[in-house]
């Protein structure tokens, strides 16, 4: 691993803090054992963030906690990842002709770093024993591997052996150094390049530079997510039409200059732009029960601190104007309001996978009305077509239709260009309008916040057919 210290390439931030921080780290690592002060560590790290978020901090105190912030990053990163190299390296070496393979990873991530440039190995076939400790020199000869050549990798509760394998290149050290949740960074960034195989640290710089500039101004948490959220709704469009065998909807670069994507590349950005901006993040993957390829292919979303963002939700196939922060249904909700459709891992039931689209909707109104109360000052967005039914005794498991709506809100007659308000006629001039309909009254309730009281509501007869309008815009004689 790379010292910890001040290096050419390395070398924005201040010294001085950088000095106290070494003193202070050389204090811990005596009084500590190994895993004790990762954990301290990781509470000063919660301690760090805390401060940035709850206290109103001068610039150039925020700038102090801000270096002390990425100076504690890289430390955590340090020793998880040497923590993660001796387990295995113990594992490996359980059999003393094992030390002598010239190639060993001994990481589970399958990751190394040379010169400050992180690679990884790729490879398609392996072999294993059952049992590590009794391989002799005569099981490797029968099964063909070669000691001097073959990649050996302790892997899930096995070492394997690999005789074909290449190295690819993930990224320089420099450009994603500080960051938090570092490993994982590189984890998803080797998925990405293991296909693409190309050198991806302009394209991460370009991402690095725009992620900076956008929050440029901001020292708040919520406002840098903020930001970053209203980027990529403004800037990516989601797509439907992909080949799940083309390498590139696999890789974040290419549909990130193409600002077309699928939803992990979706959350990896968001995740990416807010490491850039020193905000952790997890990305979380599995079950939307009311997807309409559910179960067969799953979806990725973001938890930071407590709370959970879906920007693909907020961001769907038709939507032809990025949402504004009012608008969102999936941003900053608390756990149990954003798992009303959702499950993770394999918590799934799979009495659940073989049941209709129409029951898991219902079941996902259940999950929804039940939280009305918990949530009814809160103004979520997701929330909003059930209170709306419960406040107008409309069935919360039931599609609202234009019916409904002809009860709860007055409507006028319009014949002639004439509208026959209550105690008087106006002359219209012109008008612009939205048709009622059943299948688009969903719809049309959301844009406008399920409130139609400041709207007009007409019956018309057209073609011989009674239809109601909502208008627009109104210009009377």
């Amino acid at each position: 691993m790379m010292p910890f210290n001040l290096m050419a390439s390395y070398n924005n931030i201040d010294s001085k803090i950088a000095n106290i921080y070494e003193l202070f780290y050389n204090k811990v690592e005596k009084k500590y054992t190994n895993d004790k002060w990762l954990d301290f560590l990781i509470e000063l790290d919660k301690a760090i963030n805390s401060i940035q978020k709850n206290k109103k901090l001068s610039t150039s105190s925020y700038e102090k906690i801000f270096d002390l912030e990425k100076l504690n990053n890289q430390k955590i990163f340090e020793l998880e990842f040497k923590n993660i190299q001796k387990i295995w390296q113990e594992k490996i070496n359980t059999n003393d002709l094992f030390k002598s393979f010239p190639n060993k990873s001994y990481n589970k991530h399958i990751l190394s770093l040379e010169n400050w440039i992180w690679y990884s190995y790729d490879y398609k076939k392996s072999y294993y024993f059952n049992n590590n400790d009794k391989v002799s020199y005569n099981d490797l000869i029968k099964n063909w591997i070669n000691p001097e050549t073959d990649l050996i990798i302790y892997w899930e509760n096995w070492i394997s052996f690999v005789n074909e394998f290449s190295k690819f290149k993930i990224v320089t050290d420099d450009i994603i150094y500080w960051l938090p949740n570092k490993l994982e960074v590189i984890n998803f960034l080797k998925k990405s390049n293991r296909h693409l195989r190309k050198d991806i640290d302009s394209d991460l710089k370009k991402i690095k530079d725009i992620s900076t500039s956008i929050n440029s101004n901001q020292t708040k948490h919520n406002e840098i997510i903020k930001n970053t959220y209203a980027y990529i709704l403004e800037n990516v469009s989601y797509s439907n039409n992909f080949n799940l065998d083309d390498y590139e909807i696999y890789s974040w670069v290419e549909t990130f200059n193409n600002k077309n994507w699928v939803c992990e590349w979706y959350v990896e950005l968001f995740s990416l732009m807010l490491a850039f901006n020193w905000i952790k993040s997890e990305i979380i993957k599995w079950d939307v029960i009311d997807a309409n390829d559910f179960p067969n292919i799953g979806h990725a979303w973001v938890k930071i601190d407590k709370y959970y963002y879906d920007i693909t939700f907020d961001d769907p196939i038709w939507n032809t104007e990025a949402k504004k922060l009012e608008e969102y249904e999936y941003y900053k909700l608390p756990k149990d309001l954003f798992y009303t459709n959702r499950y993770d891992f394999w918590n799934t039931p799979d009495d659940l996978k073989s049941t209709s689209i129409n029951y898991r909707k219902k079941l996902i109104n259940e999950n929804l009305t039940s939280l009305v109360f918990k949530y009814k000052d809160s103004n979520y967005n997701l929330l909003k077509p059930i209170i709306f039914k419960k406040e107008n005794s409309i069935d919360t498991n039931k599609i609202i239709e234009v019916s409904d709506i002809l009860k709860i809100y007055d409507y006028y007659r319009f014949e002639d260009y004439k509208i026959y308000f209550e105690n008087e006629i106006k002359e219209v001039q012109s008008l612009s309008y939205t048709l009622l309909e059943d299948n688009s009254i969903n719809t049309l309730l959301k844009e406008r916040n399920y409130d139609l009281s400041k709207y007009t509501i007409l019956e018309w007869i057209n073609n011989w057919k009674k239809e109601y309008i909502i208008i627009n815009d109104i210009t009377y004689r």
